[in-house]
């Protein structure tokens, strides 16, 4: 969960606090197998609401998305291979 329409503080960790549990839950199962790849492009300490449409949002979207798609280039390989095999 890397954006959130919340605006507090405490509503923001406690969906940092699910976001991590689930990821730990899901590595758990999946990572044994090889199955497992988290992508979450980082979007700073606040983050931006779901409902943000505004141009400089969208354009700090684009960045982080192409960002972790260099960042994490050998995940994204290793996924298209499973789905070739």
């Amino acid at each position: 969960m890397g954006t959130t329409a919340m605006g507090s503080s405490d509503a923001q960790c406690r969906l940092r606090w699910v976001s991590d549990t689930v990821d730990y839950q899901l590595a758990s199962l999946l990572r044994p197998h090889g199955n497992y790849y988290r992508f979450q492009p980082n979007l700073g300490q606040e983050g931006c609401a779901l409902d943000d449409t505004r141009r400089e949002t969208t354009r700090l979207l684009r960045a982080a998305g192409e960002n972790t798609v260099v960042n994490q280039q050998e995940d994204f390989h290793a996924i298209c291979q499973k789905l070739l095999e």
